[in-house]
């Protein structure tokens, strides 16, 4: 009977106990145990090429790029193959318009050197022919009024004086005539001839002292006062266009030389032109730089833009920019691109390693390490980490993605509590709090990582302990 009493007693407290530890687990009470922990980060990683060759038209001067033939994306291309063909007629009728434009400015370069060196050349013997005038124009000048005009004013009047003496002559033969046919009283018609012819030799020699007298008149008031001003204009004139030579010919040799310097700026331009229009047109056919998968756009960090940093689809009679990468050559050789952020850079670190699944290929796996880990941010809170592959995953290509799992920590004996039961007030000390028979105590205890709610305790906590999950 004591038997059957003690044991009913034990098992009633037994299954108070159980009830007990039930529902400190299940309450605001946690019963220290050991067990398995571990702590794992799963990062999401995008497959990248190791050796990738973007391809643009990079042309200097032409921007109207019209696709007339591409190759699909996917396409597995050769170094050197043609990818991507443009269309050339307008750009062709430009390069034939640009050839002229250099052979024009050939032929002007040439003209304008020419001009430059016959006016370099010629200076000082135009120079001395604009004195030499102004000095012939000084000689005339001095002659003209010291020796020419007073000779010519004295042959004038000489001329006057010469016909007034041979009518004075003429008359005075007739008047000599009259009086000797007079004395005789019959006058014989051979002597009337004689008189007649003189009579007639004085009205000539009369008109003759008029027509002297008048151009004597015009010579001295017209002729030689005009001939004078004549002669001082063209001395004047001489005199300054020997200044404005003085002046104009330099300025004419420079401007010739300027036109030459820009003549052949000119030329050069078009040259240049031309050269670059020409290299242009050879870009018109973009080839593979090296063998690979052909891809649409760029890649950066993994993700892939287009051309205008979106669009990724191209087609033909489409438009694109001239300074952009177009294409990208994928080699098949990869590895990961993940962007970290700052919570995960405390636990993965260069040469973490992990094991890879590819998304679209679960069944398969392959070991992972960290490669590289960039500290500065490319964005908010994103830092960039690529991870080498060991293993090789069969169909796998640029832009898929993977999960990687990083195993950070492993214990089978680990201790642990709740999350919610650890406490701190500075981020330095952390403490629980024990229930004991009066109520609680407060226990500072050392750390370790959380996970799945879980802290690992790696001092200050026994097995069985018991603790509070709230803040009692």
């Amino acid at each position: 009977m004591k038997l059957h009493l003690l044991l009913a007693t034990a098992f009633i407290f037994g299954s108070f106990c159980e009830i007990t530890r039930a529902q400190d687990d299940n309450g605001d009470f946690h019963t220290v145990k050991r067990g398995f922990f571990e702590v794992v980060e799963n990062v999401t990683a995008t497959v990248e090429s190791k050796s990738m060759h973007p391809v643009s038209p990079e042309t200097e001067n032409w921007t109207d790029l019209v696709i007339g033939e591409i190759l699909p994306q996917g396409a597995l291309v050769d170094a050197g193959q043609v990818i991507v063909r443009f269309e050339t007629d307008e750009i062709d009728r430009k390069l034939a318009e640009s050839e002229q434009a250099a052979r024009m400015g050939k032929l002007t370069r040439a003209d304008a050197s020419l001009e430059y060196l016959l006016k370099d050349k010629t200076i000082d013997l135009d120079q001395q022919l604009a004195e030499r005038s102004f000095r012939n124009a000084e000689q005339d000048y001095k002659y003209f009024t010291e020796v020419d005009r007073p000779n010519r004013e004295k042959a004038a009047r000489r001329n006057v004086q010469n016909a007034e003496h041979s009518l004075e002559y003429a008359q005075e033969e007739l008047n000599q005539l009259q009086r000797m046919y007079e004395e005789d009283e019959l006058t014989e018609e051979s002597e009337e001839i004689v008189l007649k012819r003189a009579e007639r030799d004085v009205e000539n020699r009369q008109f003759y002292l008029e027509q002297a007298q008048l151009r004597t008149s015009r010579t001295l008031e017209v002729e030689l006062p005009r001939e004078l001003e004549q002669t001082q204009e063209k001395l004047e004139r001489s005199r300054l266009e020997l200044e404005r030579t003085k002046q104009e010919l330099p300025i004419g040799v420079q401007k010739a030389e300027v036109e030459m310097k820009k003549a052949t700026l000119a030329s050069e331009e078009a040259e240049r032109t031309k050269a670059d229009l020409e290299r242009d047109r050879a870009r018109m056919e973009l080839a593979a730089p090296a063998a690979g998968y052909l891809y649409y756009g760029r890649c950066m960090r993994a993700q892939w833009l287009g051309a205008s940093g979106k669009d990724r689809d191209y087609e033909i009679g489409q438009s694109v920019p001239h300074d952009k990468v177009m294409l990208t050559i994928v080699s098949p050789e990869w590895h990961l691109r993940a962007a970290l952020s700052e919570e995960q850079l405390a636990h993965i670190k260069p040469d973490s390693s992990g094991l890879a699944t590819p998304t679209a290929f679960p069944d398969q796996q392959a070991d992972a390490q960290v490669a590289e880990i960039s500290y500065i941010p490319f964005e908010a809170d994103k830092y960039d980490c690529r991870i080498e592959l060991a293993g090789t995953i069969e169909n796998l290509m640029a832009g898929m993605t993977c999960d990687v799992r990083f195993v950070i920590r492993q214990n089978s004996e680990a201790i642990t509590v709740p999350e919610s039961a650890v406490f701190t007030d500075d981020g330095a000390q952390y403490y629980v709090y024990l229930k004991t028979d009066d109520g609680n105590q407060r226990r500072n205890v050392s750390v370790g990582l959380t996970s799945d709610d879980k802290t690992e305790i790696l001092d200050g906590l026994n097995v069985n302990d018991i603790v509070f999950t709230k803040r009692p």
